[in-house]
């Protein structure tokens, strides 16, 4: 497979619809938008969109921080849920250990529909029409009509995730590759400016609003006294820093916010939130939090979270 140009030499912002230069932010759903996709934008998934030039994407809120408090639950019907994604329009994704199926909840607890992959879908994420996974042969696609390897790929593959229109960020242990949907390498993610390897083990993947690449990882020997934490690097791959916990913790999942924050669920029974430059600002406890296990963020900042051996999904409010 033929492979582009690197674009890690790329200094300007482009819309995530289209190649244009960026003008515009939508804060709740972290994409970057030129003036035409604005509209079309505005057309898709929750009705809550808040656009403003990329400019002041930074800027403050009139929300605040507050105590965690669970301001809902999902009954997902078995233990164990490995992955859960946010899908746009009160719609979330769940996969689980303990069952190949992946099912598809509205957030009020309803269960919209049941899909049956080849293989157990440890790492998902929403497409199009269905769901992308990492499976058997590379990157599979499950919807209704039907599971199909969608992009082949070597390797043993973790974390995927997919940006509107057509990019999908995919872990592969010790590199994350950045590719169309049509299978053309974009980026390939494995070495600092030093020359040193960038990751250990890449588990799973989250793509922060500024376009930074979050991943969380652990070492695959084990290693309790080794590095394990979040590693994020920019839109074209350059190392910015790193993040773990004292003592150290093995990160299950990370999700990212409206105001760029990074979210991490340790299985220490911790959830961390990071600014977007690695600086700790606080931790999420809840009543009864017990080994979390995945974490995902509604457009309105919910944060719902799976725990290890549990039957529900906790939404989770910490903002105002």
């Amino acid at each position: 497979m033929a492979e582009g140009p690197d674009p890690r030499g790329q200094h300007f912002v482009t819309c995530q619809l289209c190649d244009d230069n960026v003008q515009f932010y939508c804060r709740p759903c972290k994409i970057r938008l030129c003036v035409k996709c604005v509209s079309p934008h505005l057309e898709t998934n929750a009705p809550d969109h808040n656009i403003v030039y990329y400019h002041k994407r930074l800027g403050t809120t009139a929300r605040s921080l507050h105590d965690p408090q669970i301001n809902g639950t999902i009954l997902c019907g078995y233990h164990a849920m490995l992955c859960i994604r946010y899908a746009g329009k009160s719609r979330i994704f769940v996969s689980s250990h303990v069952s190949r199926d992946i099912k598809l909840f509205h957030t009020n607890g309803t269960l919209l529909n049941t899909l049956t992959p080849s293989s157990l879908a440890m790492y998902l994420t929403p497409y199009e029409d269905g769901v992308l996974y990492t499976g058997t042969g590379g990157i599979r696609k499950i919807n209704h009509d039907g599971d199909q390897l969608f992009l082949p790929l070597e390797g043993n593959l973790t974390g995927i995730k997919f940006v509107e229109p057509n990019t999908i960020y995919v872990c592969k242990w010790s590199e994350v590759e950045k590719r169309t949907t049509g299978g053309k390498k974009l980026l390939s993610i494995k070495y600092n400016d030093q020359g040193d390897g960038i990751y250990g083990n890449a588990e799973n993947i989250s793509i922060n609003g500024n376009g930074d690449i979050c991943v969380a990882e652990y070492d695959a020997a084990g290693n309790i006294d080794s590095y394990i934490g979040v590693t994020v690097v920019d839109e074209n791959g350059k190392y910015r820093f790193s993040y773990s916990t004292k003592p150290p913790s093995w990160p299950m999942d990370l999700c990212c916010d409206s105001d760029f924050q990074i979210i991490i669920a340790f299985i220490s029974s911790t959830i961390h939130v990071i600014d977007k430059d690695g600086h700790f600002l606080r931790k999420l406890e809840y009543s009864g939090i017990d080994k979390p296990w995945s974490v995902t963020i509604d457009n309105r900042d919910n944060l719902f979270v799976s725990q290890m051996h549990d039957d529900f999904l906790r939404m989770v409010a910490y903002m105002h």
